[in-house]
């Protein structure tokens, strides 16, 4: 088993960056989310805080200028604007969300660890919020239907007509690309069969994929002992992919009551299949 490593740096920098914040006293109470406060972290975890603000001081240390609240990061790079997602110079990912302290009242949260905390005794009461599956906390938003289905079959089917040019016009990188965008697509196959939206929880697929889901993505790289760029290990690769793209295809249509057109799927895949096993 491969050692999680102990998160020091992450808790190093929650400290620094909690006691840089207890000089203003606006900030009433701080705590962590996710795998921090679960103890569940590892030494390349983000970093995941909340605090509630004064009523009063909000709109300035929130919503006007944040400055006061990161100093304790050091030197860091906002990466988003609307919460706070920073890179420091340490190569943490830091993560803030506040809220006003009148609206702490019986929040809902999953998990939390209280860092710093100036409201009377008590308080805040934070609710346990019910445990859910991935999907139905971070739900794909666009309805599944045959027109989805349609519109994620026809995509596949242009790139099986076009795949084969590659090959002819001696292009090994546009095999790659191509190899690489096919994969991708049967990725987010995969997520809509679950109803999770694209690439929440990416960073733990063995818990929410199935087993057998995760055995089709090994089979879409190029084989281990592969040279680089080994034309017929791109070649087994793709047909696989695309093969396995047709089966998450099928199951959506049965799901969604339609869109799929195995004829002309099946038929186009066996004959991009001869087409490229002639490369290997």
């Amino acid at each position: 088993m491969v050692d999680r490593g102990i998160p020091g740096p992450q808790l190093a920098l929650v400290e620094r960056w909690v006691d840089a914040l207890r000089p203003i006293s606006a900030v009433d109470v701080v705590w962590l989310e996710s795998s921090l406060a679960a103890d569940r972290a590892n030494a390349a975890s983000d970093v995941d805080v909340r605090m509630g603000i004064a009523d009063d001081a909000y709109g300035q240390l929130w919503e006007t200028d944040r400055t006061p609240l990161l100093a304790g990061l050091g030197e860091y790079l906002l990466l988003e604007n609307t919460f706070v997602r920073a890179l420091t110079s340490a190569g943490i990912i830091f993560e803030l969300w506040a809220y006003r302290t009148s609206q702490l009242q019986d929040l809902e949260l999953f998990e939390w660890k209280i860092l710093l905390n100036r409201l009377p005794p008590g308080e805040p009461h934070f609710a346990q919020a019910a445990s859910k599956p991935p999907a139905e906390t971070w739900p794909e938003r666009e309805p599944l239907s045959p027109e989805v289905v349609r519109r994620r079959m026809n995509f596949a089917l242009v790139m099986m007509a076009e795949v084969p040019s590659c090959f002819y016009n001696h292009e090994p990188h546009a095999l790659m690309l191509t190899l690489n965008i096919a994969r991708d697509d049967l990725l987010q196959l995969m997520y809509r069969r679950i109803g999770l939206s694209y690439l929440k929880r990416a960073k733990h697929l063995s818990e929410i994929l199935p087993a057998a889901w995760l055995e089709e993505l090994e089979q879409t790289y190029p084989y281990p002992c592969a040279a680089r760029l080994d034309q017929g290990a791109v070649v087994q690769a793709l047909i696989e992919t695309f093969r396995f793209q047709g089966y998450h295809l099928q199951a959506l249509s049965e799901q969604a009551g339609g869109g799929f057109e195995p004829l002309w799927f099946w038929r186009l895949y066996e004959q991009m299949s001869q087409k490229l096993k002639a490369f290997i």
